[in-house]
């Protein structure tokens, strides 16, 4: 027999306390007999300490069996036989990073996986899967206990967060199809439920955690000198934090504060003259952090001197007005011409109406993309939409006045697997910013 529940179990523990009622006596009461010869016995233990002899009627054994039954139905006990194939999927994001003591969520993930394949069947069959940044299987097919083992030692986790599944749904099938007797995942995130097929080991325990969520370097106009930095910090904490803000170029802080942060919240911080260097980090310097990973965030500075933008779009007419911009040197080209390659490197690449088969290794906008684009899926076109929020502070957002802007159409874009909505609309977003 097996418990699918098993911390249910602790509640036994509970069951001694059923013995209070009938170990504590009552208050003594004053009542008039017309003879005490029958109550001698009483009388002495009557006298008897407020905790007297324990006497327990035919009654309480009910209860007592009652309350066991219901404690065990809590576990959920499920009668199985030791399963002979299985899979183990372990959550490899970014948030099993978090430190627990002396080890990391993952490695008690993969220790805890370990445990599972040691207390297999001999001739049992194992395979391994991981959730980022896709559900998919590790290694080989079949795997021996041995083998098994050497692999779940050789993982480590992603600077990914996890994609958005329905995690119930996504391995019941995956039991179903592959076959497996009995699917065990691996994660932090908190086990709804539990089933015969499918059993979520839960690893970790909630932590406060404060977060870079966006740091930018920019300058006043695209021909001043003059840096600035911007960096929006979130807290996941369950109360109020204090911590200080660095920023670093070169590798040597150049600029340093000290913030307070409301649980739950968000705070902005703005560095005027930073000294140039090629890029910067904003690095939170919080003793106790529960996720170390993203209390780090790099931007580059932007190009001295002008800023070198190719243009590709089928209609150049519509974007000829950015010639206009004082510093600012355009090239416009059509998709045609842009797949054939051979133009040279540009600070910003804007795609209008069009979209590249693969990324380029500059920093690129996406206008009105084609629904094939590889970073967005496409909503339908909406006339007039209403702004309904926007994020601040943010690059996409800093000149726009969001009380004027009233945007003639739009077409809501469906984020994938990662970025942030940077304008909002009840249909949807209508900016989103996704860095790598």
């Amino acid at each position: 027999m097996e418990f699918l529940q098993p911390a249910a179990l602790y509640s036994l523990l509970l069951l001694p306390l059923l013995l209070v009622p009938y170990w504590v006596k009552r208050r003594p009461r004053r009542l008039v007999f017309s003879s005490l010869l029958l109550f001698g016995d009483l009388a002495a233990r009557a006298r008897a300490g407020r905790w007297g002899r324990l006497y327990l009627p035919p009654v309480f054994f009910l209860q007592l069996l009652l309350l066991l039954l219901l404690f065990l139905a809590l576990a959920e006990p499920s009668l199985s036989r030791r399963a002979a194939s299985v899979a183990l999927v372990l959550d490899n994001s970014a948030s099993m990073q978090a430190a627990e003591g002396e080890k990391s969520r993952f490695q008690i993930a993969r220790d805890e996986a370990a445990e599972v394949v040691r207390s297999l069947p001999a001739g049992a069959r194992v395979e391994l899967y991981l959730i980022a940044p896709a559900l998919a299987r590790v290694g080989e097919t079949a795997l021996t206990a041995g083998q098994a083992l050497d692999r779940i030692a050789a993982l480590k986790p992603l600077d990914l967060g996890e994609p958005a599944l329905d995690y119930g749904a996504e391995l019941g099938r995956l039991a179903r199809e592959r076959g497996y007797e009995r699917v065990y995942f691996f994660t932090d995130r908190p086990a709804d439920g539990q089933s015969p097929s499918v059993r979520v080991v839960t690893v970790g325990r909630p932590r406060g955690n404060l977060a870079v969520a966006s740091f930018s370097v920019s300058r006043s106009s695209l021909t001043s000198p003059e840096l600035s930095g911007r960096v929006e910090i979130k807290s996941f904490s369950p109360r109020e934090e204090k911590f200080r803000l660095d920023v670093k170029g070169g590798g040597r802080v150049v600029a340093s504060r000290v913030y307070t942060i409301a649980a739950g919240k968000s705070a902005a911080a703005a560095f005027e003259n930073l000294p140039v260097y090629p890029y910067y980090e904003a690095e939170i310097a919080a003793a106790d952090d529960g996720l170390a990973l993203d209390n780090h965030r790099f931007a580059a500075a932007p190009p001295a001197g002008g800023l070198k933008i190719l243009a590709v779009s089928p209609r150049p007419e519509a974007l000829a007005s950015l010639k206009a911009i004082p510093g600012v040197e355009l090239q416009v080209v059509s998709p045609e011409a842009y797949r054939k390659g051979g133009f040279g490197p540009h600070a910003l690449e804007i795609f209008h109406y069009a979209a590249p088969a693969a990324l380029p290794d500059s920093s690129a906008l996406f206008v009105l993309p084609p629904g094939g684009n590889p970073l967005a899926g496409i909503g339908a076109p909406a006339a007039r939409p209403v702004i309904s929020g926007w994020r601040e502070p943010h690059p996409l957002t800093r000149y726009v006045n969001f009380a004027l802007f009233r945007p003639a159409y739009a077409r809501p874009l469906k984020l994938r697997q990662f970025g942030a909505p940077i304008i909002d609309s009840p249909d949807g977003p209508l900016a989103v910013a996704l860095e790598q």
